[in-house]
């Protein structure tokens, strides 16, 4: 199994011990990279497995959440997560329409996102099919 380029560039500033041991974690609960990048952060001076009582409720609830979407929805919000290099999250509200919400961590995030919707639309145009 492997994981996504945005887990993988959650990890990259840590220690390669600390990258080895978010990487089983990451494989075994099968976390987003929005916990993925939040357990980094934290991670950078304190042991991961004091903070996996604290995850434990965050990824239960993700988890109940990620059950209640259908399985075209995951592979989508994977798919333009993949694309864009960040936490992308759909929410259907009925049979088509829905929000889809982009996590952006600075402007020049945002600004890149924003480029790149403006300039090439043709590149996500594929994600509609």
């Amino acid at each position: 199994k492997l994981i996504s380029a945005g887990h993988a560039r959650a990890l990259l500033p840590l220690p390669y011990e600390k990258q080895v041991e978010m990487v089983k974690l990451i494989l075994e609960k099968g976390l987003s990279v929005r916990h993925t990048e939040k357990l980094a952060a934290e991670a950078k001076g304190t042991p991961i497995k004091h903070r996996m009582k604290e995850l434990g409720n965050a990824v239960n609830k993700a988890s109940n959440a990620s059950a209640q979407k259908d399985v075209n929805t995951l592979a989508l919000e994977r798919e333009v997560s993949n694309v864009l290099g960040m936490n992308v999250e759909i929410d259907m509200k009925g049979a088509q329409d829905g929000v889809m919400s982009i996590q952006f961590k600075t402007l020049d995030q945002l600004d890149d996102v924003l480029h790149r919707l403006s300039h090439n639309p043709a590149r996500l145009g594929h994600l509609r099919d």
